[in-house]
């Protein structure tokens, strides 16, 4: 993992690559995950990426820090204490890539709220 610094009087940008997010996710937040991935391909809910997070992280229970197969970040920015997830895919990925990128990012919220519980 490569960690680069930039500081400067008005803010501080931390950048990490190839990072893991650590963290366990309870089956019944992995259920209601699922849930919501599922509910937004079949357009039964609209697509609100704060309100989908929110939902998780009310939802998730403290957990062990633990590695997961979807844990690693490609690319990990925090600039002003907001913190950044990236994965970083192709120009134009297909419908399957985009559904499996999708849940991906559901759980990220997960790990990050499980641990700071």
């Amino acid at each position: 993992m490569r960690t680069e610094r930039d500081q400067n009087k008005y803010f501080e940008s931390i950048f990490y690559f190839q990072n893991k997010l650590l963290g366990e996710i309870d089956d019944e937040t992995e259920e209601f995950i699922r849930e919501i991935h599922y509910k937004l391909r079949k357009g039964k809910i609209a697509p609100i990426k704060v309100g989908e997070i929110n939902r998780i992280r009310k939802k998730i229970k403290k957990g062990v820090a633990k590695i997961d197969p979807d844990s690693v970040v490609d690319l990990f920015v925090s600039v002003k204490g907001e913190e950044n997830y990236f994965d970083i895919t192709s120009a134009k990925p297909n419908m399957k890539e985009f559904v499996a990128l999708k849940l991906k990012l559901l759980r990220w919220s997960a790990f990050f709220k499980a641990e700071s519980k």
